[in-house]
C-alpha cells in the first residue's frame, strides 16, 4: 500500500489508510520492548486509548516512523565506515562482457536506503521537516541525482555510464561522512533533541516546587481531540482549521481558572500532537490544589465537556484518563499524589511527564514552526508564612527529587497495560 503523504490532499488519504489497518490490542497484554530502546518513542507516537479501554495501534504511522528510524540508523553507521562502498566489477562471458556496480561493507545498506525506504518516506511540504540525518541525506541525493536511481541502473553493458553511476555514489557516502562528522550538524542534532530534554527537566523541578508548597495534590490528565468528521485535514466544511486548534487551545487555557473554582488550579502542562488517526490533538496535565478540590473524575469530565461542546462548538471529544485508570495500580501516577508518597511521585514524573515531553516524530511534518507545541505554566511561591505543622516525611522525597534532577532523562514506561 502506498502511504505516501501529497502535499494537498495525501494527509486525509494516509489517515484513511491508518483507519483501516488499525489493530486493536487489549490493554491487559503487555507489549515489552525494553530490548529495543530505539523503538519506544515510535511505539508510543503510534498508539491511542480508545473509549472502550483498548490500545489502538497505528500500523500505517508506525511503518513510517519505523523507516525513518531506520534511516537514521544505518546514516550513522555508513558516516563511521572508513572504506570505499562501491566499485565495478566485470560480469558475463569473454564473448559478452558485461558490468556492474557492486556494493561492500555498508554499500548494501547505502543502496538499500535508496532503493526502499526513500521511497516509503511521505512527501513533505512547506514548514515541515525530517530529523536532521534524514534531511541530510535526502539533500545530497538530490545533489547527486541519485534520488531517481533503480537497480536495474546498476548492472549493464554501458561502461562508462556504470562508472560514472558508481563514482556518484562513492561521491554522494563521503559528502554523507563529511555531513554527519561536522560541527554545524552536530549542532543541528542536538537541538533537534534538546527541546524535549530540556522540557522534561523543567517538568520535573515544576513538579518538585509544587510539592514542596503542597502535601497533597489532585493530578488530571486529559486529552482533547476533535470528532473524526471535523478532525484538521477532513474534507467536510466545518472540520477546524489549524489555527483553530491552537486558538481553541488557548481559550481552553485561559478559561481554566474560571472552570476550577476555589482558586485550586495550581498548574497545567500542555503538549500538542499530531497522529495520523487523530489529527491534532492536546494532551493536557493538570495540578491542583488537593486541600481544595478533590474529585478529579468529576473535574476531569466538566473540564473535558466544556471543551466538546463550549470551546470547539460541538465539534471536540475528549479522553479522561482518571476515569479509565486503576487508582490503586503500582504504575498509577495520578489522582491524589501526596509529597511523601515517593512511589506515586516517581510515577507521576516517569509515566506521565516524561510520556508528555516525549519527542513527536509526527508533528513537524504538518505543523510550522510558528505554533509552540509545549506549554507549562509558571509555579507561583505562596505569599506569607506557610501555615500547618512542618513535615516530617520530605526527606526522603527531596533526596529522590534530587536524584531525579541528575539524571540525564527518563524514558517513558514501554509496557502498556
Amino acid at each position: 500500500m502506498n502511504n505516501i503523504l501529497y502535499q494537498e490532499h495525501g494527509i486525509n488519504t494516509a489517515i484513511q489508510q491508518a483507519n483501516r489497518l488499525t489493530t486493536h490490542l487489549d490493554t491487559h497484554d503487555s507489549i515489552e520492548i525494553s530490548d529495543l530502546p530505539f523503538k519506544i518513542d515510535l511505539l508510543q507516537s503510534s498508539c491511542e486509548y480508545s473509549d472502550d479501554n483498548l490500545v489502538e495501534l497505528d500500523v500505517s504511522g508506525y511503518a513510517i516512523l519505523e523507516s525513518i528510524n531506520g534511516i537514521q540508523t544505518d546514516l550513522l553507521g555508513i558516516a563511521k565506515s572508513k572504506e570505499v562502498l562501491f566499485s565495478i566489477v566485470k560480469t558475463g562471458t569473454p564473448k559478452c562482457s558485461a558490468w556492474k556496480v557492486q556494493p561492500q561493507g555498508f554499500g548494501k545498506q547505502f543502496l538499500d536506503l535508496i532503493l526502499t525506504c526513500v521511497r516509503q518516506l511521505p512527501a513533505l511540504a512547506a514548514n515541515q521537516s525530517y530529523p536532521p540525518e534524514v534531511s541530510a541525506f535526502l539533500i545530497l541525493l538530490e545533489k547527486h541525482q541519485l534520488i531517481d536511481l533503480k537497480r536495474h541502473h546498476l548492472d549493464g553493458f554501458n561502461l562508462e555510464m556504470l562508472q560514472s553511476i558508481c563514482d556518484c555514489l562513492n561521491s554522494c557516502v563521503n559528502d554523507i561522512r563529511l555531513e554527519l562528522s561536522s560541527p554545524d550538524f552536530e549542532t543541528k542534532r542536538r537541538k533537534h533533541t534538546k527541546a524535549s530534554l530540556k522540557n522534561q527537566k523543567g517538568g520535573f523541578r515544576w513538579l518538585d516546587f509544587l510539592l514542596e508548597k503542597h502535601n497533597r495534590l489532585c493530578v488530571i490528565r486529559l486529552d482533547l481531540s476533535y470528532c473524526k468528521k471535523y478532525q484538521w485535514a477532513e474534507d467536510g466544511y466545518l472540520s477546524v482549521t489549524m489555527d483553530e486548534c491552537f486558538e481553541h487551545r488557548e481559550g481552553f487555557l485561559r478559561k481554566l481558572p474560571t472552570l476550577i473554582k476555589n482558586e485550586a488550579l495550581l498548574g497545567y502542562m500542555v503538549k500538542t500532537e499530531f497522529t495520523l488517526k487523530r489529527s491534532i490533538h492536546h494532551h493536557v496535565l493538570l495540578i491542583l490544589n488537593g486541600t481544595k478540590l478533590c474529585n478529579d473524575i468529576v473535574i476531569a469530565n466538566a473540564l473535558g465537556k466544556y471543551w466538546s461542546t463550549e470551546m470547539t462548538h460541538g465539534r471536540g471529544s475528549f479522553h479522561n484518563s482518571n476515569q479509565r485508570i486503576d487508582k490503586t495500580s503500582e504504575t498509577c501516577g495520578i489522582g491524589d499524589v501526596y509529597a511523601h508518597d515517593a512511589h506515586k511521585v516517581k510515577n507521576l514524573k516517569e509515566r506521565v511527564i516524561a510520556y508528555l515531553c516525549k519527542p513527536d516524530y509526527y508533528v513537524r511534518w504538518v505543523v510550522p514552526r510558528k505554533h509552540r507545541l509545549f506549554l507549562k505554566s509558571v509555579a507561583k511561591p505562596l505569599n506569607g508564612k506557610k501555615r500547618g505543622r512542618p513535615r516530617m516525611r520530605s526527606g526522603m522525597l527531596i533526596q529522590n527529587n534530587q536524584n531525579h534532577l541528575n539524571e540525564p532523562g527518563l524514558t517513558p514506561s514501554v509496557t502498556l497495560h
